[in-house]
């Protein structure tokens, strides 16, 4: 079963939705979930292929804006977070923006930010965000170690 949730708006739901919502909270469950903001759609789906062999779900945005609902709405599903990992370039901004949003909800929850060594030095305050930089191309190496991070439990959504 796909567990990959590409969503809109999930309080405003359509019954099949909310059935899509309560299969993935189900499966949330057994597996931990994963925010993945990456806008291709090829490497997101790589990325997908490789969290669902080491045991985790995910749920996967193209942008910020897109990242910033889906946020909103796991809270209201009341959907624990094991961990983001979000592209530093993103079509509508930098990923800093859903790193800092993320961590107002899921404080304590593992965060990895990717991006090619020129973005690297744009990214301010990395360690005081107790983020893992990930330089692309990225080595299966570092994504495994960022991994065994977000196996610590994931973080109950900020109240």
């Amino acid at each position: 079963m796909n567990t990959t949730l590409q969503t809109g708006a999930l309080p405003n739901l359509t019954n099949s939705l909310r059935a899509d919502a309560r299969q993935l909270k189900h499966d949330c469950a057994n597996a931990p979930l994963l925010l993945v903001v990456v806008e291709d759609a090829g490497v997101s789906a790589v990325l997908v292929r490789f969290f669902h062999a080491e045991g985790f779900r995910c749920v996967v945005e193209p942008s910020i804006e897109d990242a910033l609902q889906a946020m909103q709405d796991l809270c209201c599903l009341e959907l624990e977070v094991a961990g983001l990992l979000t592209d530093f370039d993103l079509p509508d901004g930098a990923g800093i923006e859903v790193v800092l949003a993320f961590r107002a909800r899921f404080a304590d929850s593992p965060v990895a930010i990717m991006s090619c060594c020129d973005a690297e030095e744009n990214l301010e305050g990395p360690a005081a965000l107790n983020v893992t930089r990930l330089s692309k191309p990225l080595a299966l190496d570092s994504l495994r170690s960022w991994i065994q991070k977000t196996r610590c439990g994931p973080a109950v959504p900020a109240k």
